[in-house]
């Protein structure tokens, strides 16, 4: 492998997706296809994404969403709005997160695959989310509409767990992913790099294994 040299023995895994961070090249197509490094970076990658999905769906606005009428597979057409209590307390006419306040407007809404069968008129309160996808239909009265596509927070297809047949193959088609990994410059002198002492995390170090840096990688071909 070329350029500086990743020890993945005295590495903690930091599930985190650094932004706004100069990074260091990380050229995976240098690695033999059997070495162990390639399950440590596909596992730091897929937990970078199952956390970008969390907190994007912790921190979400939840909408008011009523099934209007099954398309195919998992996806419906549907009315979503902010929440009657919420527009009441806003102002007219200002929208919030691509919605009116307190006016519904129609989406395709895409549940994930897994999803459970949705009956006409159903409501739930649900953070959503607009894909940037557009979708055109024809109405009851036979004329054209387009109106925005819809996902759940966190389900789309970005926060997928990636196999390692897909990791390789987006890698080798360009795609880069940034991730941010501690790695112990100086190993505990009470539980040697272990991270535990007398059958519990090493408190010296904070379960850390010794002093420790923040290394932030490219991940690319």
């Amino acid at each position: 492998m070329s350029g500086t040299p990743l020890v993945f023995v005295f590495l903690t895994l930091a599930a985190s997706v650094v932004l706004h961070v100069r990074a260091e090249e990380y050229p995976m197509g240098d690695i033999p296809s059997n070495d162990q490094r390639w399950k440590k970076v596909l596992g730091q990658i897929n937990a970078s994404r199952l956390e970008k999905a969390g907190k994007a769906e912790k921190t979400a606005a939840k909408l008011t969403v009523e099934i209007l009428q099954h398309i195919d597979g998992s996806s419906y057409l549907a009315r979503i709005r902010t929440p009657v209590g919420l527009a009441e307390s806003a102002a007219s006419g200002i929208s919030r997160g691509g919605t009116a306040v307190g006016g519904w407007e129609t989406v395709r809404l895409d549940l994930p695959k897994s999803s459970l069968v949705y009956a006409d008129g159903e409501t739930f309160l649900w953070p959503i989310e607009t894909t940037g996808a557009m979708f055109q239909y024809t109405t009851a009265l036979g004329a054209k509409a387009t109106i925005k596509v819809c996902r759940i927070v966190g389900t789309g297809a970005e926060y997928d767990r990636l196999t390692m047949e897909e990791f390789v193959s987006k890698l080798k088609a360009g795609e880069t992913w940034e991730i941010a990994i501690d790695q112990v410059t100086t190993q505990c002198k009470f539980c040697r790099g272990a991270k535990e002492l007398n059958g519990g995390v090493c408190r010296q170090c904070d379960g850390k294994g010794g002093e420790t840096i923040r290394r932030h990688f490219r991940v690319r071909w």
